[in-house]
């Protein structure tokens, strides 16, 4: 589906085919929460699902900033963003061998007195505020955050992307009808026992993995 077609699903199940009692800005706002909501779900069950990489250089430095003074910025204000879209959550991060390669994975914490100087081999990290701390200085050391960007989908324009997983769209409509029958106090039994059901359906959906042959670790064989 697309933001248009998502759209009128939505209108179907309020059953509000204009915008007489609902503006399109409200109509919008309910299905940005609903969307945000469907994600942080498909997340929960495939921390990958909406995963991309970039990779970093930290150079003589136990930081790195994410909202500005490096080449890559992904916090802060849209116009300094480098790689088209706000950082959510960093899912992961992998130091580089000079082919480019993850050869070891960095333990995150979320806690300051977690970063303690360790062996390199032991290496912690932490996002506190918009910097990245490590727990020892890294010389110039190539690093790739694996990291879950904020959605991107504009719900004014109906022809918009919204993403892979094209058969659970109605989903994003079922939520943003919750959202609009709480406000109008119209609760509809049967759409939300729908809603249930969907929900169960992509839990099994991701629980099996998108891939019938993948494993749980990816191995690369030299």
């Amino acid at each position: 589906m697309i933001v248009s077609e998502v759209t009128a699903l939505f209108r179907f199940y309020t059953g509000e085919d204009d915008n007489t009692f609902i503006s399109p800005a409200q109509e919008q706002i309910l299905l940005n929460q609903a969307y945000e909501e469907y994600r942080d779900f498909i997340s929960a069950c495939d921390p990958l699902a909406f995963v991309r990489s970039t990779d970093i250089s930290v150079v003589n430095s136990s930081t790195y900033a994410l909202d500005g003074g490096n080449p890559v910025i992904l916090l802060g204000a849209d116009a300094g963003l480098t790689e088209g879209a706000r950082l959510k959550k960093i899912n992961q991060i992998g130091l580089l061998n000079s082919s480019g390669q993850v050869i070891q994975i960095l333990r995150g914490t979320t806690r300051i007195d977690g970063i303690t100087p360790v062996a390199f081999t032991e290496a912690e990290y932490a996002l506190i505020g918009s910097t990245l701390q490590f727990s020892l200085t890294l010389g110039t050391i190539p690093l790739r955050i694996y990291w879950e960007p904020e959605s991107q989908v504009n719900w004014a324009t109906g022809a918009s992307f919204i993403d892979n997983f094209t058969n659970w769209h109605d989903i994003i409509a079922q939520l943003a009808w919750r959202h609009y029958a709480a406000a109008d106090n119209s609760m509809n039994p049967a759409i939300q026992t729908l809603l249930d059901a969907r929900m169960h359906e992509l839990r099994m959906f991701l629980s099996n993995g998108r891939d019938d042959d993948a494993s749980q670790t990816v191995m690369i064989v030299q």
